[in-house]
């Protein structure tokens, strides 16, 4: 008996081998683009025989390499079982490429160049004809799981050989439905913009929040000028700085230090240009999501919506002629909602380049203008797309954000040396942008070993630097900064204190300490005090919130003292560590992953205290170790 299961082992066996050999003999007789220098490989070959048998999947030919992509391409039809829709075929074709690493790397569907789809949907690429290639620029989007259409029938995405294809593939048979049946998106999604191809290596900056968007709503001209400057840096950025619609006040106030100043003191400061903006009605895009690729393809969406683009162009354009204003870029405005079937709350801005076509036998006049632009737009020239982008607060600010309350407050930094940049630099990039720095020093190369600072801010004052970086990390940052000490900046500005929120003592200092006692107010709602223990082992963070602040020094040191005297027993077992040959100034020891470890959990418990806040107490967050290995960090209310 166990004979006959053996020989039936062993028979079952060999005729997997025969079906295996002859599935490679039928693959050879089917058509191929190519024959490849090089074979699939064997977790290739899994993948493809376990999709042989698939509903709505059938092979049009064997995986072929791709010299030009270095990549594996499979050639396949696909088809639904929904009625055909206007832009979704029951059956189209596609090309898959396969990194070669498979199954890791990337797995691509894209439509065939002329069985594949021909329109652009929501959750894909621009599909555009591409230059000596068997398939279309509309890669679909199939390892989402945000949004109605990424959640329907969504599985996490397997990682093995025999499975990862094959789930590829029947996400692609659900995304064609979902198409076929106008259901990628539904309400509550979050909105999409189109992909669009874009023909510069540059970009326009703008920004815009729910209260332009109120100011736009008010507005009754549809077009007219802005200006926008470029930053001395590559790729090249232009900011748009004013809209001719809007005061010199409003657009002060449209970008930070960074970008203020920049236009103010750049080489490029004489070098502002000038576009024509539109506002539209809706988002330009033909159905079902694809945006023009000529100006007759925008003119149609223009009638679409009730605008006649050539009267609205040749108007503001012969207004610009008058007034010598040469124009270089279109903006078109829309009303955009955060959210599928939400209400609209945000302006945003295409950019396409301005060239007219080159006309002879016509004055510089408007019968020239004229007929450039009809010309332009009743042709078939292409639009030169510019990427563009929101550089509001809210929208960079969007991966990881504290409170509003708090990102508006007013925030003094008392010392800019590590620990003061280390803090300085969490509040920044969580979009606080009210930041003030006081320190007298200046940065040394041997505080870069934990600064935040680099070698091209070597002998300028700290305080002043730091302000430079942080306004550098976002566009609407507007940091300060004194170049003395707090008791010479006292001096001069005697209510200097009262103009803050939170007032924050990095320096370690005593004397700060009792300056903060005798001048602090009630005004000065938050007062923290941080520093670092010997080896930064600890980290001391003492906060107090709406106190008197008279009796600040006594009982910050009451709290601190028996902890600043274990520091002093261990440093004097411990031998100086002196900082280069010939100076013999003693350092205090401290890693940059200790004091960006215990920065980050202090951050924790003082946004807490802006936000919630408790009685004045000291925080001491401490490492911990067992037996020898590093397990954490312990935190103790004192």
């Amino acid at each position: 008996m166990r004979g006959m299961k053996r020989k039936r082992a062993r028979a079952g066996i060999l005729l997997r081998r025969l079906a295996d050999l002859l599935q490679e003999k039928k693959v050879q007789t089917l058509p191929r683009n190519d024959l490849p220098d090089r074979e699939p490989t064997k977790e290739l070959r899994s993948a493809r025989r376990l999709l042989e048998d698939m509903p709505g999947y059938e092979r049009l030919g064997d995986f072929y390499w791709e010299e030009r992509l270095e990549k594996w391409v499979l050639h396949i039809r696909m088809t639904i079982d929904v009625p055909e829709s206007e832009y979704i075929p029951t059956v189209t074709e596609w090309r898959v490429i396969i990194d070669p690493q498979y199954p890791l790397g990337q797995i691509c569907f894209m439509p065939d160049e002329n069985k594949g789809i021909k329109h652009t949907f929501q959750h894909q690429n621009n599909n555009r004809l591409l230059n000596n290639s068997k398939w279309r620029s509309g890669k679909i989007c199939l390892d989402t799981g945000q949004g109605t259409w990424g959640r329907k029938k969504y599985s996490p995405e397997p990682v093995d050989a025999i499975n990862r294809l094959k789930w590829h593939v029947e996400r692609c048979l659900i995304w064609l439905e979902a198409a076929a049946t106008d259901t990628l998106i539904e309400n509550g999604d979050p909105f999409e913009l189109p992909d669009f191809p874009t023909s510069t290596d540059y970009r326009i900056a703008f920004n815009e929040d729910n209260d332009s968007f109120v100011r736009w709503q008010s507005e009754q001209r549809s077009s007219g000028f802005f200006n926008y400057n470029p930053l001395d840096q590559q790729p090249e950025t232009y900011p748009i700085s004013r809209f001719d619609i809007f005061s010199e006040e409003v657009a002060a106030k449209v970008w930070g230090s960074y970008i203020n100043d920049r236009n103010k003191y750049s080489k490029n400061r004489n070098k502002e240009k000038a576009g024509l903006w539109l506002m539209l009605k809706r988002i330009p895009v033909m159905k079902p999501w694809q945006i023009p690729y000529t100006f007759k393809e925008l003119d149609a969406v223009c009638q679409a919506q009730g605008i006649n683009l050539l009267q609205i162009l040749l108007k503001t354009y012969s207004r610009s002629k008058r007034e010598k204003i040469k124009l270089d870029l279109v903006a078109l405005g829309f009303p955009v909602p955060v959210r599928i079937g939400s209400p609209e709350e945000l302006i945003h801005w295409f950019a396409f380049k301005l060239i007219l076509p080159k006309l002879n036998g016509f004055r510089d006049n408007e019968v020239l203008w004229k007929q450039q632009f009809t010309e332009l737009i009743s042709g078939t020239a292409k639009i030169q797309w510019i990427k563009t982008e929101n550089w509001n607060s809210m929208q960079l600010t969007n991966r990881g954000r504290i409170s509003e309350d708090l990102t508006n407050s007013r925030i003094l930094f008392i010392g800019a040396g590590a620990l003061g940049a280390t803090f300085a630099e969490l509040f920044g990039r969580l979009g606080c942008s009210n930041l003030t720095f006081v320190d007298y020093d200046k940065v040394h190369a041997g505080n870069l070993s934990r600064h935040t600072l680099t070698l091209n801010d070597v002998g300028k004052n700290k305080a002043e630097a730091l302000s430079t970086h942080i306004n550098s990390v976002f566009p609407f940052h507007r940091c300060t900064f004194r170049k003395n000490g707090l008791e010479d900046t006292l001096s001069k500005e005697a209510a200097f204190l009262d103009g803050f929120d939170v007032v924050i003592d990095a320096t370690g200092e005593d004397d700060v300490i009792q300056l903060l006692s005798n001048h602090l107010s009630s005004k000065s709602t938050h007062f923290i005090s941080v520093s670092t223990g010997y080896n930064a082992d600890r980290l001391y963070c003492y906060l107090a919130t709406n106190s008197k602040f008279a009796n600040l020094k006594n009982s910050f040191k009451e709290r601190i003292d028996p902890f600043l005297q274990q520091d002093i027993t261990i440093m004097q077992k411990t031998s100086e560590i002196i900082e280069g040959i010939g100076c013999w100034h003693p350092l205090f020891p401290a890693r940059i992953d200790d004091i960006q470890m215990l920065a980050g959990a202090a951050f924790k418990i003082i946004e807490q205290q802006l936000s919630r806040p408790k009685e004045e107490r000291l925080v001491v967050i401490e490492k911990q170790y067992a037996d020898g290995e590093f397990t954490g960090v312990m935190i103790k209310n004192i």
